[in-house]
């Protein structure tokens, strides 16, 4: 038997129709004799309806400002009423969420317990589905309930998580988890960003299964929406998949990446409605030897400059600024909900520019303030909203003219490159651009730079 954990999206969950889908693919994979412990997240878009999660986020906000709680709730009922038609369970969830929502009107807060009934929703009628037209029991956790440990801004604390986890976790365990909740100081906590994902990196590593993570489409040489007919990555090792991730790439969360990789657990990323199509992430890579990249991928993100004559003479300016803007985020000043990631960064004599994880407008007041009390004092502007541009692969290392070629493709169609982000050790090359082109450069690498070399 192959215990397989499988994480199943929004755009998967959301309809009816994708829960039942979804039911039958864990049906088939007993009759194949293996095993199945699912992770799920809120139901996503579907015809003229947003994401549950966004929904509920309204809902709640709503009724803080005022509304009444009763009207909000029978009409985010009514938007998701295949949900609630069927299942039980799911109304089950709803009355929950009634109770919170009378909480919230007292000003007691429970943002969090009710921003994550997305996930209960999915874990309830998947659960029913299930047992109702397949004869499988399966047994629902909540991240909190299992035992998943955050920290304040929402990220997994891994030791005391694994610890909590094993006592309900084996190999053979029938468990359907919602991937989006934990618990911080004994409540309830939503995580941060791609935390779903990690949620089942962990899950896999615990029970020594394979991670399937179920999307619309594997990870390709430029995204298909942009690139019609764009190739597979079939292979891609720990460290290309980590570099896609940090430059801009969706499909897999960067923390997941680096969880499969300490205990080596192979990452399949699948379409799900064709699951022969996928790219798994191991130790090896072949594909990318083959190709000038692995993959393009694109995001919009904050990037910090900072500017200072005398930066050349002050050893480990870079290292300072660094520290500095870590020990905000560490002390929870900015509010931002997680720590700062610096993704990117590129340093001249006078110049060093970072591209972050998110928005952190007002930042640079902060970290002007901080750098100034330990002697350092540059000129600091920053872009909340710009565009990052990435190309990875393992064949662009020691492959002479790689930079100009894509960037010359840049230029070709009248883009500015505004900062260039090399990497001297890993197989990457960054361009923060306008963010209003970015797809429009996509095409264009992939066109001009990519798709002439892609049989060499």
């Amino acid at each position: 038997m192959v215990t397989k954990v499988k994480k199943y999206g929004g755009s998967v969950l959301r309809n009816l129709d994708g829960f039942h889908a979804v039911a039958q693919d864990i049906s088939s994979e007993f009759d194949n004799m293996n095993n199945v412990i699912a992770v799920v997240s809120a139901p996503g878009t579907y015809d003229n309806r947003g994401k549950m999660t966004d929904s509920l986020i309204k809902v709640y906000n709503s009724v803080r400002e005022g509304a009444d709680p009763d009207q909000e709730l029978n009409s985010f009922a009514r938007d998701f009423k295949d949900f609630f038609d069927y299942s039980d369970s799911a109304n089950r969830v709803l009355d929950d969420m009634k109770k919170y929502l009378i909480l919230a009107t007292q000003h007691i807060s429970t943002y969090d317990v009710f921003v994550s009934s997305g996930e209960r929703v999915s874990s309830a009628v998947l659960s029913d589905i299930l047992e109702k037209e397949f004869n499988l029991e399966y047994q629902t956790f909540t991240g909190y309930g299992i035992g998943i440990q955050l920290d304040s801004r929402g990220d997994i604390l891994v030791e005391q998580t694994v610890k909590e986890m094993s006592k309900y976790l084996s190999p053979d365990s029938k468990i359907i988890l919602e991937g989006f909740s934990g618990s911080y100081n004994g409540h309830a906590k939503t995580m941060a960003r791609g935390g779903s994902d990690d949620t089942a990196a962990l899950t896999a590593s615990l029970t020594g299964a394979e991670l399937w993570l179920m999307k619309d489409y594997p990870i390709m040489i430029a995204p298909p929406n942009i690139v019609p007919g764009a190739k597979v990555i079939r292979n891609m090792n720990y460290k290309e998949a980590s570099l896609a991730a940090k430059g801009g790439s969706e499909i897999v969360h960067g923390d997941a990446i680096d969880i499969a990789e300490r205990g080596k657990i192979p990452i399949y990323v699948a379409n799900f409605n064709n699951q022969q199509e996928y790219t798994l992430i191991h130790i090896r890579s072949e594909t990318t030897k083959r190709f000038p990249v692995a993959t393009i991928s694109h995001d919009i993100v904050s990037v910090l400059n900072l500017d200072d004559p005398r930066m050349g003479g002050v050893s480990g300016y870079e290292f300072e600024v660094r520290g500095v803007l870590n020990r905000i985020f560490e002390e929870g000043e900015h509010g931002l909900g997680r720590p700062i990631s610096i993704d990117l960064s590129n340093s001249s004599p006078n110049d060093i520019t970072l591209v972050l994880s998110r928005n952190m407008e007002g930042l640079e007041s902060k970290l002007k303030q901080r750098l100034r009390a330990i002697g350092l004092r540059p000129k600091i502007s920053y872009d909340a909203v710009d565009g990052l541009i990435s190309v990875i692969g393992r064949a662009m290392k020691g492959r002479v003219g790689t930079h100009e070629a894509l960037s010359g493709a840049l230029a070709e169609i009248g883009i500015n490159i505004k900062t260039t982000f090399p990497s001297r050790k890993n197989p990457y090359i960054g361009y923060n651009i306008d963010p209003d082109r970015l797809e429009e450069a996509v095409r264009a690498l992939y066109d001009i730079a990519i798709q002439p070399n892609l049989g060499q």
